[in-house]
Formats: structure tokens, sequence, C-alpha cells
């Protein structure tokens, strides 16, 4: 019965345990991951020697895959090289800033905030 209880107890610590998947895809409570349509809003140029550009939009959430979202609306910036086509769905992976705003993190090492 001692090793019974004993072996149950392990699974449960091991069940509570975050996976590694987690940790390497650098996701963090509150992210968000999701599909959604943009509207740009404004945009600024990062740099005189860059062609890239921090994009202002509205992003209308149309499936979520990870996450709770706190509105189906919500503020977010990325970077890019132009604006996103408003058209068509794309995926974010998202991280609240300080300043309410949903920053789009950077996917595999490419354009976006570092998260």
């Amino acid at each position: 019965m001692k090793h019974i209880l004993t072996l149950w107890i392990c699974l449960l610590a091991i069940a509570f345990v975050p996976s590694a998947a987690s940790a390497r895809d650098g996701w963090k409570q509150g992210d968000l991951d999701v599909y959604g349509r943009v509207t740009r809003l404004s945009y600024e140029s990062l740099g005189d020697n860059s062609w890239d550009v921090a994009f202002t939009a509205r992003l209308t959430i149309t499936r979520v895959v990870r996450g709770r979202p706190p509105a189906r609306d919500l503020t977010v910036k990325y970077i890019a090289h132009t604006d996103l086509r408003h058209d068509r769905d794309f995926r974010f992976h998202l991280r609240q800033s300080e300043s309410g705003v949903w920053l789009r993190c950077g996917i595999d090492g490419g354009k976006g905030y570092v998260c």
C-alpha cells in the first residue's frame, strides 16, 4: 500500500511539471496564440537603414489556439516589412506589454518582438 501511494504521488508530481516544449517555445502564462485579421491604425519606421516597420493595429480574433483573450478585438503591435493584408487571417503569438498593448512575438528568430 505504501508503494502504491508513493507511486501515485510521483505520477501527480510529473503531471504538474511544465512541459519542456512550453519552456522551449517561449510560452509564458498569459500569452495568447490566436488567428485573426488586422486593421492598421498607425506605423513607425525602425530606422533610416531598415526596411522594418513597427505597426500598431486592431486585431479581430477569429480563432483561439491557446490562452484566453480578454476581448475579441485587441490592440497589437507587430514588426514587418509591409502591412499585413486585412482580408485574410494570420496567426499571432501575443504577449501583453506593461502599457496594455499586445506584442506579436518573433517566430523562430524572425521579425517580431523578443518575448
